[in-house]
């Protein structure tokens, strides 16, 4: 209708609005070993994501 390539997708809305809780006691009952802590985890994304970048250009993400 624009002709303009917009950065939000239908797929992109549908994954911000869904319930992406998980249950952690059906973790337990696997065998998954997670391989840093939560703590550690976070921490390596907002530096990933809020220092880190030196030109997002460069990474490719794709989607279902």
């Amino acid at each position: 209708i624009i002709r303009k390539k917009l950065p939000i997708s239908s797929i992109r809305i549908k994954k911000f609005c869904a319930n992406t809780m998980f249950e952690p006691a059906n973790i337990k009952q696997t065998d998954f070993i997670a391989p840093v802590a939560i703590e550690e985890g976070i921490a390596r994304t907002v530096k990933y994501e809020f220092t880190d970048k030196k030109n997002s250009h460069d990474i490719l993400f794709y989607t279902e």
